[in-house]
């Protein structure tokens, strides 16, 4: 199993932000330092899992010393996080669509940010979690109930509406599955991970 340095930054007002300098891209933040620490986890397995599905090498582990010797990581405090130790199998597969149809989804995929396939799972992925994500704005809904989730000034995923009326519970396991969904998706698309970049960071 390998493990791969991840550093922890903080500024004023803003949650406690992890990036991986083997990862560009991959970034996830915590309010905690004992939540960040356990995003950085899963932030590293669902990358490290897109990118094998989209085909990309997996780098090798950088040293401590190279990583602390850029000048824009020593400020940042350094901790290793595993690689996950299971192997993620491709599968590929067959889909049979129209010539204008796959045409379409090829020009929007590559608007937004994805490969023909990874745009495929992602329909595939809020069609079964009811959860659907703007890249554009990381603006999180749940489609069933028309609930919809932003960014607060915090950087916070934030509750905004609801077109049905919920009940605390309901609303908070709602809540806790708009975050997962965004912290899943953040690892593959790079419109949500420069999103979440800036938020982390203290910006807007």
């Amino acid at each position: 199993m390998s493990a791969y340095i991840a550093l922890i930054h903080k500024e004023s007002k803003s949650d406690y932000g992890v990036s991986f300098p083997d990862f560009p891209g991959c970034v996830t933040a915590g309010r905690t330092l004992e939540e960040a620490k356990a995003n950085a986890i899963e932030a590293l397995a669902l990358h490290v899992e897109g990118m094998i599905d989209d085909g990309e090498a997996i780098p090798e582990p950088s040293g401590l010393e190279a990583v602390m010797s850029e000048r824009g990581n020593r400020d940042a405090v350094a901790f290793m996080v595993n690689a996950p130790a299971r192997e993620v199998k491709t599968v590929r597969f067959n889909v049979t669509a129209s010539e204008d149809n796959l045409q379409a989804v090829d020009k929007f995929a590559e608007r937004e940010g994805y490969s023909r396939s990874g745009l495929l799972m992602k329909a595939a992925r809020e069609h079964m979690t009811g959860f659907s994500i703007n890249p554009h704005d990381g603006t999180v809904m749940h489609t069933s109930t028309a609930t919809v989730w932003r960014y607060d000034e915090n950087g916070h995923l934030s509750f905004v509406w609801s077109f049905h009326k919920l009940d605390a519970d309901h609303k908070r396991q709602l809540t806790l599955g708009a975050e997962r969904a965004l912290r899943e998706e953040q690892n593959r698309s790079p419109l949500i991970r420069g999103y979440w970049a800036g938020r982390a960071g203290g910006k807007s």
